[in-house]
């Protein structure tokens, strides 16, 4: 992780791939989303769970370019663009389900106020869609990538902001995406993915990761904080618990 940090352009971006034999980037695009989303939680997690300041370091210099650069503030919330790493212009206006994790580590990192309007744009691209799309533009409203694979970021993100708000708000946006989910994915056997938001078409298909997240994070919205106690627990990637071994 340090490796790709020093990696970093001048102004405190990463790119979203990067050839592991010689060093050098790949793709120079830089996002919060696919391909480079759990370097950024793991940055601020593995702070929290071994105390290493390097980590804490770190995620404090990708936060300061990442609201400089990738933040767009549009009136239904903040959604966050990509953008050329080393200059910091945008390259399009591409948002989907997968960013939808950067407003609970917000809120999780102490940054509630950024923390609520990404989640405000979250519950925008739900609702515009009565269920989340993998991909679509942000400033168009145009779907990009219309299926949905039960993911589980924008439930998670309601997750942080409640326990860490108690606003109410954020269990109701949890129900609105539970119920959607039930009414659309449902079926015999257990939740398909959907290979259409618009049409609700069914995929013969159901992640793993719908139990090990979604359905973990669906349970703990609704659920007293002692359920997980956050002051000595971090939850990884996929939503499995680890003890803090901070010194």
């Amino acid at each position: 992780m340090m490796e790709v940090y020093k990696r970093r352009s001048k102004i405190g971006l990463v790119g979203l791939q990067i050839n592991v034999t010689d060093g050098n980037w790949v793709n120079k695009e830089s996002a919060i989303g696919a391909y480079i989303d759990s370097y950024y939680e793991y940055l601020f997690k593995c702070w929290k769970l071994f105390g290493d300041k390097d980590f804490k370091t770190s995620w404090d210099v990708h936060q300061k370019a990442i609201q400089k650069y990738l933040i767009s503030k549009q009136d239904s919330g903040w959604f966050l663009k990509h953008v050329d790493m080393n200059s910091g212009k945008e390259i399009s206006s591409t948002y989907g389900a997968l960013d939808a994790f950067y407003a609970g580590l917000c809120a999780y990192s102490g940054d509630l106020s950024t923390a609520r309007e990404i989640q405000k744009a979250n519950y925008y691209m739900w609702k515009a869609f009565n269920i989340e799309p993998e991909e679509f533009n942000f400033k168009t409203n145009k779907i990009l990538s219309a299926h949905y694979v039960l993911r589980p970021e924008n439930l998670e993100s309601c997750f942080y902001l409640h326990r860490f708000t108690n606003d109410d708000n954020y269990l109701w946006m949890g129900k609105r995406m539970v119920d959607d989910i039930i009414e659309h994915c449902r079926n015999d056997i257990g939740y398909a993915s959907l290979k259409n938001v618009q049409t609700y078409e069914k995929a013969n298909s159901m992640q793993s990761f719908f139990f090990a997240e979604t359905l973990k994070y669906a349970y703990l919205i609704f659920s007293p904080q002692s359920a997980l106690d956050l002051n000595k627990t971090v939850l990884n990637t996929e939503a499995h618990p680890f003890k803090m071994v901070r010194n």
